[in-house]
């Protein structure tokens, strides 16, 4: 995920109260006489990066209240521990620090925003205590050679851009593209990442043009871009900076495909985008709207105890709670047996599908689906892969 925040979500700070007492109170069946396995949380529960804070901490308890409804751990609650990282690497720092130092917990997890995670795990590594990252996609989080950083759940936006653009490719027949990127380190990478990918399936890069994370003004880049004739524009940029670049496209006579990062399948773009998002494309690892059993009954739970739409962070961040379960339940809470079991845990199904974990860097491999906007809905086209 982006490390600034889009929205932000309004009335939570209950929620966040409600989330630090997962297993203190909010489950009758686990056994209370034995000790609880300790979760820590990093999230920006207030800041920048708020909304983020409130997907990884909700998804996390709805399933530390769905386990522990069902017994726990052997009889053991799993507890969350949330410590508000603000969106600031060295607030971070200091809750990973007093996660580890005065709560003792038995695993990490977080933050949702990728510069916190980076800053983070030095220390990790340093104390050996075990972090699972669920939100935060920035590729430098699995490139640290860390080995206590478990697994990265989310798809990886140098993994899933590339994707994006072979499909258009490959599949479409889109051989000369366009590229429009944040220039950023969240976002030029991944644009690196797809101009090579594209280049590999023998087609050309048109154009190659940044803005800087401030700008609200694309209409430069889009004439250059223009001129150049392509057959598809690929996007790397946050919704709110999409939005106003397919609008200004369209505007500037730009009528060819758009194909966009991962972060834009959501409402937040539609909303935001409005008319213009028709017809656009992404990829992803996870979708709300996707018409499986499983998603759909995490959809529907999620709604149901947040009153809010899930969204890729609710899933993954949901799904690394019951690879958690799992490794609890197989290895006990032995921190290195904890890190073994994850990074070596290969395929494992969850809402999202199947995880591919590779276990040289804790990275997920998983094939991402192709989705489309259609009469104003992101709507599943295909499943794709690399």
């Amino acid at each position: 995920m982006h490390g600034t925040s889009r929205r932000v979500v309004v009335a939570f700070a209950a929620v966040a109260v409600m989330v630090s007492m997962v297993g203190c109170g909010g489950s009758q069946t686990a056994e209370k006489s034995k000790p609880p396995i300790k979760i820590g949380v990093t999230a920006p529960m207030t800041g920048t990066g708020a909304d983020w804070g409130f997907y990884l901490t909700t998804s996390a308890r709805l399933a530390a209240d769905e386990i522990n409804q069902k017994g726990g751990i052997d009889g053991r609650r799993l507890e969350l521990f949330v410590e508000d990282d603000q969106s600031q690497p060295t607030v971070h720092v200091s809750a990973i620090k007093k996660l580890i130092h005065e709560t003792k917990v038995d695993v990490i997890l977080g933050s949702g925003v990728s510069l916190c995670v980076l800053a983070g795990i030095p220390v990790v590594e340093q104390y050996e205590v075990p972090l699972l990252v669920t939100v935060a996609s920035a590729p430098k989080i699995s490139q640290q050679g860390a080995k206590w950083m478990m697994a990265q759940l989310p798809v990886t936006e140098d993994y899933c851009l590339p994707m994006t653009a072979a499909y258009g490719v490959r599949n479409r027949g889109l051989k000369k593209v366009g590229i429009i990127y944040e220039n950023s380190d969240w976002g030029k990478a991944p644009a690196e990442a797809a101009k090579k990918r594209i280049e590999e399936l023998g087609g050309t890069v048109t154009a190659f043009e940044a803005f800087n994370p401030t700008d609200t003004d694309f209409s430069a880049q889009l004439t250059k871009i223009k001129s150049t004739n392509p057959d598809m524009l690929l996007t790397m940029s946050v919704p709110k900076h999409t939005a106003i670049i397919v609008r200004q496209a369209r505007q500037a006579g730009l009528e060819v495909p758009v194909y966009m990062n991962q972060a834009n399948s959501s409402m937040i773009f539609l909303e935001t985008a409005g008319q213009y998002a028709e017809g656009c494309m992404s990829t992803v690892y996870w979708s709300p709207f996707a018409t499986d059993d499983a998603s759909k009954k995490f959809v529907e739970a999620y709604k149901t105890y947040t009153g809010k739409n899930a969204v890729q962070a609710c899933a993954s961040t949901y799904d690394g709670m019951y690879l958690l379960a799992e490794a609890f339940k197989k290895v006990g809470t032995d921190k290195a047996k904890i890190r073994d079991y994850v990074r070596n845990v290969g395929s494992f199904k969850g809402v999202c599908g199947t995880y591919n974990i590779d276990p040289k860097d804790g990275h997920n491999l998983m094939d991402l689906t192709v989705t489309r906007v259609e009469n104003g809905v992101w709507k599943d086209v295909e499943r794709t892969s690399w």
